[in-house]
């Protein structure tokens, strides 16, 4: 009897202790994978590439869903290029808390609540993430991100063309652009450090544009009246085919600057009525560690009102106000694929239209496979001498 109550004791003892140890491994666990969550974020915030693919699991199934992004080559690819765009570090910084973590042998679910804070220590916007990880070689690493900012939550069941409608009532909420009549100045910086100065003159109860170009002592005017087209140089009618191409006086330019010039008083709106098609599903997509809506249209040849409008047009929209952080366009010219994106800051009012009042813009270059700096619009409604 003594034996056995011995030998019972043991057990017990024994199962004590592999619980024990048991829950100090999952708490040991636990601790690994919310230093690889901190340390994976703090790297790219530091926009320290081949610190933060460290913490990541290279396989055909890791993937970054907020993007869509699917398979390590094209998160890979995706986030080496979203670093060497924007090389300079964050200011606005993630402080993660709330962690609830699930793990299962080798693999490992982890939830989360992120706080967003500027270089002054405010809290400017909250959300919820979630990780899957998986342990390799003892160390556990991402599979997948996604997460979303807790005040899209009570939109994300919205239809792409709901969504659009409210963005066309913070730009227009008076609807001005119908009967709108304005005029508004472009300073164009380019990289090289070369400027162009514009005016545009809009009359929409005439079908009236006008586009006025100042460059090296030069006055030229481009644009469309009822549907017909008009241009001049220095007051000249009868231009060299060398001016008008150097000036961008053609007919079929006058008709691209068209669409391109009223899409700078009212983006939204012309987009609305190009006869491209939006698609109805709305992406959540994390741009410089914040989440924004985005909608996709997509022009096809002879379906658009205007050769402008053909390709892919998607429009970040922030979660807040429904305003636009920026665009993305991907389309053709002359049979090569070209790709655009800008970021909008600052505001005009403009007779009753919210205006942007600055725009950066990158076009894509295949070669280095980066975005590279175009240049820079910036508005005014300041009225120029003619």
């Amino acid at each position: 009897m003594k034996s056995l109550l011995l030998t019972f004791c043991v057990l017990l003892s024994y199962c004590t202790w592999a619980q024990d140890d048991d829950s100090n491994m999952y708490k040991a666990d636990e601790k690994a994978i919310i230093e690889t969550l901190n340390k994976e974020t703090a790297a790219y915030e530091n926009r320290n590439f081949d610190e933060w693919s460290k913490y990541w699991i290279h396989q055909p199934y890791s993937a970054l869903t907020y993007t869509f992004t699917r398979g390590w080559e094209d998160v890979e690819k995706m986030m080496k290029m979203a670093m060497d765009n924007d090389p300079d570090a964050m200011t606005n910084l993630e402080v993660k808390k709330d962690f609830n973590i699930k793990i299962s042998g080798d693999l490992a679910y982890a939830t989360f609540r992120i706080d967003h804070v500027s270089e002054d220590g405010e809290v400017t916007s909250t959300s919820r993430s979630y990780r899957v990880l998986e342990k390799e070689d003892g160390m556990w690493k991402m599979v997948l991100v996604d997460g979303y900012n807790q005040s899209m939550e009570k939109h994300i069941s919205m239809k792409a063309s709901e969504l659009l409608d409210k963005v066309i009532n913070y730009y227009d909420p008076e609807n001005a652009w119908a009967s709108f009549t304005g005029s508004m100045n472009s300073t164009w910086l380019r990289a090289d450090g070369s400027s162009v100065t514009e005016r545009f003159d809009i009359r929409n109860p005439d079908d009236f544009y006008q586009c006025t170009r100042f460059e090296n002592g030069n006055i030229a005017i481009k644009g469309m009246e009822d549907g017909n087209y008009f241009a001049s140089l220095n007051g000249m009618e009868d231009i060299s085919e060398d001016n008008m191409n150097k000036y961008e006086l053609t007919e079929d330019a006058t008709n691209m600057f068209y669409a391109h010039h009223r899409q700078h008083f009212a983006l939204p709106m012309e987009l609305k009525m190009s006869g491209a098609k939006l698609n109805e599903n709305i992406e959540i997509s994390n741009i410089n560690g914040a989440n924004y809506f985005v909608i996709t249209f997509v022009g096809e040849k002879d379906k658009v009102n205007n050769k402008y409008y053909e390709g892919e047009t998607k429009l970040a929209v922030r979660p807040n106000d429904f305003s636009l952080m920026g665009t993305h366009f991907k389309g053709m010219n002359n049979g090569e694929e070209i790709m655009f994106y800008s970021n909008f800051e600052g505001e005009i009012n403009l007779n009753n239209l919210i205006v942007p009042r600055h725009k950066e813009v990158y076009k894509y270059n295949p070669e280095t496979e980066k975005y590279e700096f175009m240049g820079s619009d910036n508005f005014s409604e300041i009225i120029l001498p003619k």
